[in-house]
């Protein structure tokens, strides 16, 4: 599939994955951020810079634009087309 034919980047023979930590107590969380800090650490470098959008945990500007790649600027054209308001903005946001 060509890389423009969708908003999100796919790549032949590429994986994704989602590293989440979870607990009951607060006396568990420091242990289990270490474990998610730990996985995320030994899987960087098999990894792309973007990530798919719903696992983004940040807002900012410059990861939302990795996730998206090449692609943003067609996506920031859109947005300026469709939603010059920026009426839908409770998101991941494209910042046209």
């Amino acid at each position: 599939m060509a890389q423009d034919a969708t908003a999100l980047l796919r790549v032949a023979g590429q994986f994704a994955y989602f590293i989440n930590g979870s607990w009951y107590t607060a006396g568990q969380a420091d242990a289990s951020m270490a474990w998610v800090d730990r996985s995320w650490k030994a899987m960087r470098r098999h990894s792309s810079e973007g990530t798919y959008i719903n696992y983004l945990s940040s807002d900012e500007p410059a990861a939302i634009r990795a996730s998206y790649g090449g692609n943003y600027p067609r996506l920031a054209a859109l947005k300026r087309k469709y939603d010059p308001g920026n009426f839908f903005h409770h998101n991941r946001n494209i910042h046209a």
